[in-house]
């Protein structure tokens, strides 16, 4: 995740353990295609038809530690509140909207920390799912922009390149960085309220319980 004080932008690069992981690991249950263990399309397809908050189905994103809000390389991710009858769909859902709730922490503490964010572009691998965007567009109750041509380390190369050129790195960004699309709130967040106070109590037991490394 990027931070630009200057402009307020904050670019966020979903990571790839996040989109890809799920796959073969929540869909043995649901026999698509004759047994066949969906892609990241058909897991989204299916999360699609799961109601916001995945009926009480949490996911902590912390595969390979917390950082921003918790500062600890040690938590591993977990899923909460579930039950024999969720399926493939509600932890797919659970993993996009545990990641969407991370954001808003990391959009929070910026705000408290005196960086507030103006803008929020979205690029990479998880971008590219139009259910994840709104979702984080949902959570965070703002419009989130999507950056078009998705490969953000060729463009920031170029921008740099750009830069030491001679021109400046904010015209220079300004210049390369086309949005291609621009995702509304639907509800302005209040529909995953209660699920965000669910995800935040189940970091807050994390944190508790989890001994340090």
């Amino acid at each position: 995740m990027e931070h630009s004080a200057r402009k307020g932008v904050l670019l966020l690069i979903a990571r790839v353990d996040h989109q890809r992981w799920p796959e073969p690991e929540l869909a043995a249950r649901d026999n698509l295609d004759g047994g066949e263990l969906p892609d990241f399309a058909k897991l989204e397809w299916l999360a699609f038809e799961v109601p916001p908050g995945a009926r009480g189905v949490i996911f902590l994103p912390f595969l390979e530690g917390a950082a921003t809000p918790y500062n600890r390389a040690d938590l591993r991710g977990a899923f909460s509140g579930l039950a024999s009858s969720h399926r493939a769909g509600y932890l797919g859902r659970a993993v996009m909207e545990g990641v969407a709730f991370n954001v808003k922490q990391c959009v929070d503490a910026l705000t408290v920390a005196g960086a507030p964010i103006v803008d929020i572009r979205l690029a990479e691998g998880g971008a590219r799912s139009r259910l994840w965007c709104q979702i984080i567009a949902d959570v965070l109750g703002r419009d989130v922009s999507l950056i078009a041509g998705r490969d953000t380390s060729a463009l920031g190369a170029a921008i740099l390149a750009m830069a030491a050129d001679g021109m400046d790195i904010a015209a220079a960004a300004d210049n390369a960085v086309q949005i291609s699309e621009i995702l509304t709130p639907e509800n302005a967040g209040t529909r995953y309220t209660d699920a965000f106070d669910t995800y935040t109590a189940a970091c807050v037991r994390l944190l508790r319980d989890a001994p340090r490394a």
